[in-house]
């Protein structure tokens, strides 16, 4: 057993590619004109979540990838033709992520709110007020990296 686990820790070493930020940056942009999201607002999550890791795993939540989206919305991502093991691919994950904020802005309108339920890992209700704290916290958290990224 443990020669398994060694010999699959070597053969990571070997084979994995590193996966740097400047691969997947122009994501954000398309992502962006494909949703009509600003693409900087989406840089900034993708700072905030995971500093633009594709490869970052919240292993209390299990959310994964550049945008560490929750597995809450593994099951709907999949019924439109990705895999939860896609979200690795920083791309992919970048453009979910502006997806799943594009549902959020549906809800809520282009705000705050929006980034916060974003930040809330789908765990979204109909009353807002529950979450209201959580979302403020988690917006003013993208708000104070997108103005550090805007100068």
């Amino acid at each position: 057993m443990r020669m398994r686990w060694i010999m699959s820790l070597i053969l990571y070493l070997l084979f994995a590619q590193p996966v740097y930020a400047s691969d997947f940056m122009r994501c954000f942009d398309q992502a962006g004109a494909r949703y009509n999201i600003n693409p900087t607002l989406l840089k900034a999550i993708g700072k905030v979540e995971s500093n633009f890791n594709a490869r970052a795993e919240n292993l209390k939540t299990k959310a994964r990838g550049v945008m560490q989206i929750h597995p809450w919305w593994f099951a709907k991502i999949e019924e439109m033709g990705t895999s939860p093991e896609q979200l690795w691919d920083g791309c992919t994950n970048i453009f979910w992520g502006a997806w799943i904020l594009a549902q959020e802005i549906q809800r809520y309108g282009y705000s705050w709110t929006a980034v916060g339920a974003y930040g809330a890992g789908g765990y979204t209700t109909d009353n807002v007020e529950e979450r209201k704290e959580q979302y403020k916290i988690y917006a003013k958290k993208v708000a104070d990296k997108l103005k550090t990224m805007k100068n």
